[in-house]
């Protein structure tokens, strides 16, 4: 029996310390997750408003091509094709920043390009019998509105989208007034560099009206390879502007949290199972005390067992149609004159307390009631249960005052206990390989009596006196060679105090750096008890040699 009982106490501090560590993980990757959800939402509203952003500045820049087509196109409808085309188109072309060229398209053949040189290859081609183009300016010429076709490659060569307003003269199609815009020009209007932007990669996207697939023009097959990008459509070429964080920034932020979440689970974890693990000299003291307690709470239950509970019987009317032997202490007026008496008139100092409460209830709804409380007048506690039937109640009570008096003692004792283990100070502190620190508890500071900026710019050997430093040195250097070490040492407080401490490290990876992550308990009780207990071993010694 007592081996069971060894076992089971020397598994408690395991058992708490799983229960504390799985606690503070379960809340720490909940606390991950929220996090993780902000921060996506935050992450997808960013790339909309680059994505929308892009897509303005996109139809600025094809926005300002309408002035150059309307305007060619209504000297044409007024006034037939310019003789002097590249007279009217120089003056368009230098208004319009966004536009490499302009274009006079004749029932679909185009017939003058403005600036020529480098254009020569596109004069006399028929865009009406290009399979390939065709779609995209009957598209045009039935909405009778400027439209951007491509982007394609042009017959003079380089990528480029080309703008077309249909021109009807007597309601009759004459050709169109077209820009072309090159593909770089419009990227770079729109502010679309994927290659030199270090934060977002952009992709242009269209369905090819003769293959009816979504054609991509921008070199970013990487774009498809992750789910977090945000497209937006521009409507005035039916494109497709999709934009995406170049490294995602959620999911590492993220995975920092779960794992500095596991790593303080962890450290929680050992910090519960180590207050449990309390040094035997403090654990032998508790147990004896709770022994103590025991035998006394055991020794007044048993006085209390060998007493019989009092009980009395009322009537309807409340009337005393019983007592026993032992309600006669409370009744001192002997059984023959309360018998027929009104409890209320035996007691009035009853009236208003939980008993008369509780003994109303159980007349009224005909339940068993109970009650635990004080009874002012006889300055005891009592126990009390009402049993009714059909002839009016049943009354069993007991006084429990020793019993209530042994609780609060027994409450006494285990607050004081819990004051004693919740008030030991304890250390938490990560510094990387330099020894510069990273974080610390707020009783790091307390107890070593720096400042917070003052820790910040000291290393961890400063926190020790000198002729314990390199023994420090050879603790630390072990923990990040071997993943974990522990000593006990003196911890060197600004007011050159030292104060015992036991110190238990780790190995972790903090924000990209190998790092030492440690917590001290204070041991100045211990040291106490262990010179305490060697006093007493030679002061033992000392007497029995006199002795003998």
């Amino acid at each position: 029996m007592s081996n069971h009982k060894d076992a089971s106490t020397s598994q408690k501090p395991l058992i708490v310390g799983l229960v504390v560590f799985f606690a503070l993980l379960a809340l720490t990757q909940i606390l991950s997750y929220q996090r993780y959800v902000i921060n996506s939402d935050a992450e997808e509203r960013e790339i909309t408003n680059v994505a929308i952003a892009a897509k303005e500045r996109m139809q600025n820049a094809l926005h300002s091509s309408f002035t150059a087509t309307k305007t060619l196109a209504f000297i044409v409808e007024k006034y037939g094709a310019p003789k002097d085309f590249n007279g009217v188109a120089k003056p368009l072309l230098e208004a319009n920043k966004h536009i490499d060229a302009i274009q006079l398209v004749k029932a679909g053949v185009i017939t003058n390009v403005y600036p020529l040189k480098g254009n020569e290859a596109a004069i006399g081609y028929d865009i009406l019998k290009d399979t390939t183009r065709k779609a995209e300016a009957v598209k045009a010429i039935k909405t009778r509105q400027l439209y951007f076709s491509g982007p394609f490659e042009l017959k003079q060569g380089g990528m480029a989208v080309v703008g077309r307003q249909p021109i009807f003269i007597k309601n009759k199609f004459w050709g169109f007034a077209a820009v072309i815009i090159k593909l770089p020009t419009l990227l770079d209007a729109a502010g679309i560099d994927s290659t030199g932007n270090e934060d977002f990669i952009y992709q242009l996207s269209k369905i090819n009206p003769h293959t009816k697939e979504e054609e991509f023009f921008l070199p970013n097959p990487e774009l498809f390879s992750k789910d977090n990008f945000v497209s937006v459509q521009v409507p005035d070429g039916d494109w497709n502007l999709y934009v995406q964080h170049r490294n995602g920034r959620t999911m590492p932020l993220s995975l920092m949290f779960i794992v500095l979440g596991f790593s303080l689970s962890l450290l929680g974890g050992l910090f519960a199972w180590y207050f449990i693990r309390q040094p035997e000299e403090l654990n032998k003291q508790v147990k004896e005390k709770t022994q103590q307690l025991t035998a006394s709470e055991t020794n007044y239950r048993t006085t209390l067992g060998r007493v019989s509970d009092a009980f009395v019987a009322l009537d309807k009317n409340w009337r005393y149609t019983f007592l026993n032997d032992a309600a006669l202490a409370n009744h001192p007026l002997g059984r023959e004159e309360t018998l027929g008496k009104v409890i209320w008139d035996v007691h009035p100092e009853m009236e208003g307390t939980i008993f008369q409460q509780k003994y109303y209830e159980a007349m009224e709804t005909g339940k068993v009631t109970e009650a635990e409380s004080y009874y002012p007048p006889l300055d005891t506690w009592f126990s009390v249960k009402v049993y009714p039937s059909a002839d009016g109640l049943t009354i069993f009570y007991k006084n429990i005052t020793e019993s209530k008096k042994a609780e609060q003692q027994i409450v006494r004792e285990k607050t004081l206990s819990d004051s004693v283990i919740n008030s030991l100070p304890g250390l938490f502190y990560l510094y990387d390989e330099t020894g510069k620190f990273l974080r610390w508890n707020k009783n790091f500071e307390t107890i070593s009596g720096y400042t917070n900026e003052e820790v910040s710019k000291m290393h961890p050997l400063d926190f020790f006196p000198d002729d314990e430093k390199q023994l420090l040195t050879q603790k630390i250097q072990s923990v990040f060679s071997g993943g974990n070490d522990d000593v006990e040492a003196n911890f060197f407080t600004k007011d050159k105090k030292k104060i015992p401490y036991y110190f238990n490290g780790w190995v972790t990876e903090y924000e990209g750096k190998k790092c030492l992550l440690g917590v001290a308990i204070d041991i100045t009780e211990r040291k106490k008890a262990e010179n305490d207990l060697k006093m007493s071993i030679e002061r033992f010694n000392i007497s029995a040699k006199a002795t003998n």
